[in-house]
C-alpha cells in the first residue's frame, strides 16, 4: 500500500509540474532585453499587433529557437507567465 501512494504522489508532483511550464515543443534558451530602454511584448510577429507588456532593458526571457517571424522571435515572459513576441533586433542569446 506504502508503494501505491509513493508512486500516486510521484505523479501527482510530476503533473502539476508539466501543468504550470511554459509549452517548451521548440528549443529554448535564454535571451536578454538590449539595445533599448523598454521592448514591447506582443501578441504577435509585428508592430501592429497589441501590446502585451513594455520589459525593461536586462529582462530575461526564454526565446524560442526557430521562432523568427517577420523579425520577431516568440519569447516566454516568466515574471507574467506570458508568451509574446519581441523584435529580434531587441534580443541578445
Amino acid at each position: 500500500m506504502k508503494k501505491v501512494s509513493v508512486f500516486v504522489l510521484m505523479m501527482l508532483v510530476f503533473g502539476a509540474t508539466m501543468i504550470f511550464r511554459p509549452n517548451h515543443a521548440d528549443a529554448v534558451v535564454w535571451g536578454s532585453v538590449v539595445n533599448c530602454y523598454y521592448v514591447s511584448l506582443r501578441d504577435g510577429p509585428g508592430r501592429n499587433y497589441r501590446k502585451l507588456a513594455e520589459l525593461p532593458r536586462g529582462t530575461w526571457v526564454h526565446v524560442y529557437e526557430g521562432s523568427w517571424n517577420n523579425g520577431f522571435m516568440s519569447v516566454f515572459y516568466p515574471d507574467m507567465q506570458i508568451r509574446g513576441w519581441i523584435s529580434a533586433k531587441y534580443l541578445s542569446w
